[in-house]
């Protein structure tokens, strides 16, 4: 068995070549002073690790949200709207405003609320024909609970 390197796109100059060539015609459009083969090099050797820390970050950020959901976690206290800012270092988690409610009728319907329980969406539906006159069709998309 012979093992040999993989050659990357990163060692092929031709993808280098063409980052050159397109920046360049974008800075003459633009009249920005045109970027040296090196330079253009360098800035696209910066971009790859850039876009894999952020993806990395925000994923496992989420992931901790997801985790609280599937605890069963119903305090919106639990919760974190979180921040990230790579070229300051700050990261800022803070916990979310409540949803706005809504009243309707002697009903108050939130944003992200559960919904009523089965069979009194139609209760929600005359409240609001009662004090609006018209004809109104009340669709709810539940999430599935455990």
């Amino acid at each position: 068995m012979q093992i040999s390197p993989h050659s990357s796109p990163q060692d092929n100059d031709v993808h280098i070549d063409f980052i050159t060539a397109a920046s360049n015609l974008r800075a003459e459009n633009y009249g920005i002073s045109p970027a040296t083969w090196m330079m253009s090099k360098r800035i696209a050797g910066r971009i790859v690790p850039a876009i894999i820390t952020t993806t990395a970050a925000v994923a496992g950020l989420a992931c901790l949200e997801i985790y609280k959901l599937v605890w069963g976690c119903q305090d919106l206290s639990c919760y974190r709207n979180s921040n990230i800012n790579l070229s300051t270092c700050l990261l800022l988690r803070v916990q979310p405003p409540p949803a706005p409610t809504y009243r309707v009728g002697p009903s108050s319907l939130g944003k992200y609320s559960w919904g009523t329980p089965r069979g009194q969406w139609h209760l929600l539906q005359d409240n609001v024909r009662g004090t609006q006159g018209k004809e109104v069709a009340v669709h709810c998309h539940c999430p599935i609970r455990p």
